[in-house]
């Protein structure tokens, strides 16, 4: 009987850890679909504000509400962008670095891209004195 709950502990164990995993990376492609939903978005947001700027400068004529319509459309997106990357990087263990923004693990000191000392470490130190 000893065998027979050995093996059921262990395969309880394997499919709760298969489920978490499942569900870690459900989420991590809804968040990726709704990152490449926004940069599109984004994408035309820009090519429309650079349509109205176009026939601003051809026809010397403003229409300050599209413009600003346009403004606020592109800072939401990049605000949700900038979200987006945030649950990437808490569900990656990941970070962004501040100099060239290429995705980092969370425990380099340095970024593999670009070389430049990434603070996250510094703090850490700091916070430990």
């Amino acid at each position: 009987m000893e065998f027979w709950d050995e093996v059921y502990k262990k395969l309880s164990s394997a499919a709760s850890y298969t489920a978490k995993e499942t569900e870690k990376y459900t989420e991590l492609a809804k968040i990726k679909f709704n990152l490449m939903r926004e940069k599109s978005r984004l994408e035309d947001a820009y090519k429309n504000m650079g349509e109205l700027y176009y026939n601003q400068m051809k026809t010397s004529d403003t229409d300050e509400k599209k413009i600003s319509l346009a403004y606020d459309r592109i800072e939401k997106s990049m605000i949700e962008i900038e979200r987006l990357d945030l649950m990437l990087d808490a569900i990656n263990d990941t970070k962004i670095c501040s100099e060239c923004g290429a995705r980092l693990d969370k425990a380099m000191e340095f970024c593999h891209k670009c070389g430049a000392k990434q603070e996250c470490c510094t703090e850490e130190k700091v916070d430990e004195e």
